[in-house]
């Protein structure tokens, strides 16, 4: 790796900077993402604000007037943070419509349009790839940076997003697999490993799993207020470890969003407030719940985000008839623009669903389960790894945050892949790396 070091403007190198091992890259997954640079100069360096460095396809920009010292008359010391584009999304308020307060509901995608909206007004090139298929859900935002929101976002929906220069990545998990064990040992890819963290108390080797409450029904499951995947007192999920414990460590968790559903599209639109679904399969008025009033939930299109009470409900003809909703402001909806409209999507609440549509919740509440149970089995633990840079070059290792590698850690049984979430080398020396591994990524929002 070079040694010299290219600052540009507008595309033109306007120095070239002599580095050494004290210019580091530091990349921390949903988080800091920077080089601190350090070098010399024999006279003072015309820098300005958003002249940059790249590294690999990478651009790290000034966004702070650099430290100077002047050491003699001929020798000038430099040092300077340039930050990636991430930081980039400090400097626009997500807006709505010119207001920077403001409700939203949305898709992930919906929610991440709006920060490209922003973004592109301001600095033209953004773009994203986002995970589908999840629903809808409220946020409200209040004179706060792109870049916290979508910390907050991706938050809310469970999800994770990383950049490949402008694009925004989002998805429900940006890691992947490797092949790579590491453990303290000469040849195992460790000179130490230091354990920073293993904290017992957090571990569950028995988890009890529950779901929502909406549309289940009285007879559910012996009565149960909440879905479960099995009879009541047999909900749990052992881990595979639980009898490397005296005895089972319970814990519980309940998935509020997991419950039978089913969303529909509107085929036919009679009025503003009867809509028809000709795929809809079951009677409501069959399946309503005693003492609960059915309602219909717009997942989409201009009455997304509000539920009505049903008034009334013709089988023969699937049109559900619903109740006019008056908002705080006294206005009335549906009206004016707010109608609902074909291919519109909704859902029901308030009706005790087939079994068919509790058979697939269940199981969604299972695999939901499995998941979590695989996060609490083990003590939380953080690890710094200083990799040994002969196995990385003979090995031809190329570590990257998000990727999962294997860490054996004998006195605490662990043989598991856990995340790298931040990385840190000296460009002049990319096989220097020192990672940080953990069982979650912590978030960070600060500028």
């Amino acid at each position: 790796m070079s040694d010299i070091l290219d600052i540009k403007r507008d595309g033109e190198t306007i120095y070239s900077v002599k580095i050494g091992e004290d210019t580091v890259l530091n990349y921390q997954l949903m988080g800091d993402h920077f080089v601190e640079a350090r070098w010399f100069s024999r006279e003072p360096l015309a820098l300005k604000l958003g002249d940059y460095i790249e590294v690999g396809v990478e651009k790290f920009y000034l966004n702070h007037v650099p430290q100077i010292k002047k050491k003699n008359n001929f020798t000038y010391a430099y040092g300077a943070r340039l930050y990636s584009e991430l930081f980039r999304l400090f400097n626009k308020i997500i807006m709505d419509e010119g207001a920077s307060e403001f409700p939203y509901f949305g898709t992930p995608q919906e929610y991440i349009q709006l920060i490209l909206d922003n973004m592109n007004y301001i600095n033209p090139g953004w773009t994203a790839d986002v995970v589908g298929g999840i629903e809808p859900l409220p946020m409200t935002f209040q004179e706060e940076s792109c870049r916290n929101a979508l910390g907050r976002i991706c938050q809310e929906f469970g999800l994770e997003f990383r950049l490949v220069q402008r694009e925004i990545i989002v998805d429900r998990n940006v890691g992947f697999d490797s092949a790579y064990v590491f453990e303290y040992g000469r040849g195992k890819g460790l000179n130490e490993l230091n354990r920073d963290s293993a904290i017992e108390k957090g571990v569950v080797t028995r988890l009890y799993v529950y779901g929502g409450s909406q549309n289940l029904g009285s007879g559910y499951r012996g009565g149960s207020k909440k879905l479960i995947f099995s009879d009541l007192g047999t909900n749990y999920l052992d881990a595979d470890n639980i009898n490397h414990y005296d005895m089972p460590r319970e814990g519980s968790v309940t998935f509020e969003d997991i419950y039978p559903k089913r969303t529909g599209s509107i085929t036919a639109v009679v009025d503003e407030l009867t809509v028809t679904d000709a795929s809809l399969d079951f009677d409501i008025n069959a399946h309503v719940i005693s003492g609960s009033v059915p309602k219909i939930v717009f997942k989409s299109g201009a009455l997304s985000g509000y539920e009505f009470e049903i008034a009334s409900y013709n089988h023969a003809s699937k049109t559900i008839k619903f109740k006019v909703f008056k908002e705080a402001n006294g206005d009335l909806v549906p009206g004016g623009v707010f109608t609902p409209e074909v291919d519109d999507t909704y859902t029901l609440v308030g009706i005790d669903l087939p079994q068919a549509y509790k058979d697939v919740a269940e199981a969604d509440l299972l695999e939901a389960g499995e998941a979590e149970l695989q996060k609490v089995k083990l003590p939380r633990v953080n690890y710094t790894l200083p990799v040994d840079e002969r196995f990385v070059r003979l090995n031809g290792v190329e570590l990257a945050c998000g990727m999962r590698v294997t860490v054996k850690d004998t006195e605490i049984g662990l043989n598991d892949l856990i995340r790298i979430y931040a990385i840190q080398y000296p460009l002049v020396k990319p096989s220097k790396i020192v990672a940080q591994i953990a069982d979650s990524i912590p978030l960070n929002t600060q500028d």
